[in-house]
Order: C-alpha cells, then structure tokens, then sequence
C-alpha cells in the first residue's frame, strides 16, 4: 500500500480481514495524510485500482470504499496495545467497583437489621442511605 499511495510505510497500516470464502477477504488501510490533496490524489488511484499486486502474484480488486477521515480504522502495534491494555485495565477497574459495591451493600444489609442494636451503626446507615444502599 505504501509503494502505491508513494507514501512512507510507517504512515500506512494495514489490516486483513477473512472474508465469506477462502477467496475472498478485506483489506482495510489507515493512511496519515499531511494535505488534502494528497488524500484526494490517493483516493483518485486507489479507486481506478483493479489489481493489487503483492509479493508472489496479483489479487483481483472487487470494490474499493472510502471510510471516515476522522477516526482510523486500525491504529498502530503500539496504540493497539495501548487500547488492549486501557480496557483491560478499566474492566479490572470495573470489577473492582462492583465488589466495593457488594462490600458496602452487606455492611448496609447489617447494619440496617433491628438485631445489630450498635449505636455506631447510624454513620454507616445513613451512609447507605445516601447511596441507595439501603433496602
């Protein structure tokens, strides 16, 4: 992709996708473009494109659509990594959450019964409360 859009091939990533078939699959590509008429440019030859020729042979070009400019389809090995790891790292955070929401829902449930007769127990009820932790 980079030899035919003549562009550095740090600026391009590409992404293969299986298709319907063992014949068929989807190539999407992210570009970095400095100027608009570059794009256009890339556009214009990359629409006339019957073949794409690789290492080995040539494969047929069925169709060839144009995405969004704002947001890039595939991002870099690193930015995907850094994805990978920021949702991993948020659902971690997530579950975290939830059994902080479990620790206090049983501290309510305890505290609200009649049996418990603590005088502390009011800070933590009222607390509960406040939350909606309260049943």
């Amino acid at each position: 992709m980079a030899s035919i859009l003549d562009v550095p091939k740090k600026r391009v990533t590409v992404q293969l996708l299986p298709g319907t078939s063992s014949t068929l699959a989807t190539v999407r590509a992210t570009v970095a473009w400095h100027s608009a008429s570059k794009a256009a440019e890339a556009e214009a030859v990359l629409a006339g494109m019957r073949k794409l020729h690789v290492p080995g042979g040539a494969v047929d070009v069925q169709n060839v659509a144009f995405g969004s400019r704002e947001a890039p389809l595939v991002c870099g090995r690193h930015e995907e990594a850094l994805k990978a790891e920021t949702v991993k790292l948020f659902h971690r955070y997530l579950n975290l959450k939830s059994e902080e929401l479990d620790h206090l829902q049983a501290i309510a449930s305890s505290a609200a019964k009649p049996s418990t007769g603590c005088s502390s127990c009011t800070p933590v009820q009222l607390f509960a409360s406040q939350l909606g932790l309260s049943r």
